[in-house]
């Protein structure tokens, strides 16, 4: 067995991966994965996390790709490896190429903030084309969680389903129209957290559920990531988006992005491993890049 380590380095998160490079195109590749704070961390300080959990692996890991932000600050050699970087585009695309089994379809990674990727495999060559994406992401959730909620990101989805309003503090279209309008059903939204107002002089945060803020938020990311990509990948003329990264693991935030892609008439994939698909994307293709 030959193992590549992984490292792909985000605005939030840092994740390591060991990844079989003789696997065939699945999550099945996957050998281990070790994540931290990428603030809190190094490119060398991960990688020894990501061996000391497999010390036995250390001796059959023969480089180490890395692509993501620490790639700037990283030499050709980390802990006496080699060190090949990885564009982060094509990391993404292989990534979602590899875990989702499809040729052509738009890749959104979502973690800190939203890039998408549309690829295409032809005769084993893969294309690439960057359409853009949007600053919300992972970061803002875990922003405004502590912001409005003072509870870190990771409670946003318990609190969230203690919710008993459909739409948290969202206005929907049927609440304006009585109906759904065009292609837009009645319980699409209109207006994020519209319902949270109140006239002035009182106190509109007395009266607001946390859970209901909770779902609110989730539902502002999750839908914005799908327009977003839903419109981008109309330039493709691709009905096929993979959803990875750390934020498209959320339960509810599937199943708004689900939601708000039927709109668009597109098909939304959300992978087995696709929490580390970029990382797996960049172990891939960097066995086509030449070290530093």
């Amino acid at each position: 067995m030959t193992l590549v380590a992984a490292l792909d380095w985000g605005g939030s998160w840092a994740d390591a991966i060991l990844w079989d490079s003789s696997s065939a195109v699945s999550a099945s590749g996957l050998m281990d994965a070790f994540s931290v704070r990428s603030r809190e961390t190094s490119a060398e300080a991960l990688l020894v996390g990501l061996l000391e959990k497999n010390p036995a692996a250390k001796n059959q890991v023969n480089s180490v790709a890395i692509s993501g932000g620490d790639r700037r600050r990283v030499g050709p050699e980390l802990s006496g490896l080699p060190v090949r970087v990885v564009d982060e585009l094509d990391a993404i695309a292989a990534g979602a190429r590899n875990l989702s089994g499809l040729q052509d379809a738009v890749a959104v990674s979502c973690g800190t903030g939203t890039a998408v990727v549309y690829y295409l495999e032809d005769s084993g060559i893969m294309q690439t084309l960057h359409l853009g994406g949007t600053a919300v992401g992972g970061g803002t959730l875990d922003g405004l969680s502590h912001l409005l909620l003072s509870k870190p990101v990771e409670d946003l989805e318990t609190l969230a389903l203690q919710s008993t309003t459909a739409s948290g503090l969202d206005l929907t279209v049927g609440d304006i129209v009585g109906s759904g309008i065009g292609l837009v059903p009645a319980d699409a939204t209109a207006s994020y957290f519209a319902n949270a107002s109140e006239p002035v002089g009182t106190s509109a945060a007395s009266n607001v559920a946390p859970s209901d803020v909770a779902k609110s938020l989730l539902h502002m990311v999750a839908e914005t990531i799908a327009t977003v990509a839903s419109l981008a990948a109309d330039k493709t003329g691709c009905n096929e988006l993979v959803f990875t990264g750390r934020v498209a693991q959320n339960a509810l935030i599937q199943a708004r992005i689900r939601f708000a892609c039927q709109i668009h008439g597109k098909n939304a994939h959300f992978p087995k491993g696709g929490l580390y698909a970029t990382a797996i994307g960049a172990a891939i293709q960097s066995q086509m890049v030449p070290p530093i």
